[in-house]
């Protein structure tokens, strides 16, 4: 299976369109198309197969510190797992339930003396300016020091292209891709050839549809999607 660079795609792109030496179509809004088909795209992927971008990080525990970061690509803050391993004991970390009991435990959550942790996620307001991402908070406090303990196994987004060096990690979809970025070029120059270049590309969109349908999932269709507004103390809303 071939993986292209953006440098392949651009220059199948001008190659196919013999848009080679034409400058109305500049570098950055090219690069732009690209990305905007790559967005189409994963938007079908995470609808119809959201495994497809199935991907994990570690993260430390650190004495005293509860907060751990979000991964960088996480795709709408679609969290699958979050499990503890310290080379002895392996578990999933349980997520805070919105129930009256279990938040008014969480409210005293210094004073929680289980032995397995538990999360919730807190998407605290901008400070002086920065914009701060959500973060998962720990219950209770780590009491330990323990490097790479924490794997969070989460969906992620597709690659964009940021460079000619950028790969394209939807190999099976790169020529729908193609298509939506030859349209997009077709609509600014108003070419006539603009209605075949849609037909294709809903041919493209169709064959990507099926693809995506005839994958078998591992039969775990339950996602923990992070993207609610949160009450004071971090309660949250039921998604």
């Amino acid at each position: 299976m071939k993986y292209w660079t953006y440098s392949e795609i651009k220059n199948k792109i001008r190659t196919d369109l013999g848009i080679e030496q034409e400058t109305f179509i500049t570098p950055d809004e090219l690069r732009g198309y690209v990305n905007a088909g790559i967005d189409e795209a994963e938007a079908e992927i995470h609808t119809l197969y959201e495994d497809y971008f199935l991907s994990r990080a570690s993260r430390d525990l650190t004495l005293g510190e509860r907060y751990l970061d979000m991964p960088g690509n996480i795709y709408g803050f679609k969290i699958r797992s979050i499990v503890y391993n310290d080379g002895t004991d392996v578990y999933t970390i349980k997520r805070f339930k919105n129930t009256e009991a279990i938040w008014e435990k969480f409210v005293y959550q210094d004073l929680v003396e289980d032995d397995v942790y538990q999360y919730a996620i807190f998407n605290d307001e901008a400070t002086e300016g920065v914009i701060q991402l959500p973060r998962i908070f720990l219950v209770p406090i780590p009491s330990e020091t323990r490097p790479g303990a924490i794997t969070i196994f989460y969906l992620r987004n597709a690659n964009r292209m940021n460079d000619d060096n950028s790969v394209c990690d939807i190999p099976e979809f790169v020529h729908f891709v193609l298509q939506y970025a030859k349209v997009r070029c077709y609509e600014k120059e108003g070419d006539p050839r603009l209605g075949a270049a849609l037909q294709m590309l809903e041919h493209f969109r169709r064959q990507m549809v099926n693809t995506l349908t005839n994958m078998t999932p591992d039969g775990e269709n339950e996602i923990e999607k992070d993207m609610t507004f949160y009450y004071e103390m971090g309660v949250e809303q039921n998604p």
